[in-house]
């Protein structure tokens, strides 16, 4: 096995986890935004519209098996292609959906899925080029998630 080079080129990878779990993850987690229009919007309780979110982190959580098995198969780099050409999807077609029911499918499933195998792979990534300063970098890579949600 090859030593990991704790540095280099590694840092570059934590900046695109960054900017990959700024995207991806901070959109997912940033769902209050639109939440408190779903129950005017649809006609619908607040305890119903909830599932929406509620959905996609579950889905995203779940998804991770996916990711990992996904970048073992065909690579991280088309991983997180694929994870993130699925949240676009999801997106965008949430932006036309007529009922509730769409929305659980188009957020909460396609982008939960495409969140979650691209926020995993970046953490996998990471993992393979540092060993001594791992937690810095993970650290560093992953408050894009934090920072997405704030923005």
């Amino acid at each position: 096995m090859v030593e990991p080079p704790d540095g280099g080129w590694g840092w570059v990878i934590v900046i695109a986890t960054f900017l990959t779990s700024f995207l991806s993850v901070g959109s997912v987690y940033s769902v209050g935004v639109i939440y408190a229009a779903l129950p005017d919007a649809f006609g619908k309780s607040k305890a119903t519209t909830a599932w929406v979110a509620s959905i996609c982190t579950f889905v995203t959580a779940l998804s991770f098996l996916f990711g990992v098995a996904s970048a073992r198969r065909i690579g991280h780099r088309k991983s997180v292609m694929l994870g993130g050409l699925l949240e676009v999807v999801g997106f965008l077609s949430s932006a036309f959906v007529t009922n509730l029911y769409q929305l659980y499918f188009t957020y909460g499933v396609l982008v939960g899925i495409g969140a979650g195998i691209s926020y995993i792979c970046c953490i996998e990534v990471v993992s393979q080029y540092f060993k001594r300063k791992l937690s810095i970098a993970l650290g560093l890579g992953l408050a894009g998630a934090g920072a997405g949600q704030l923005a």
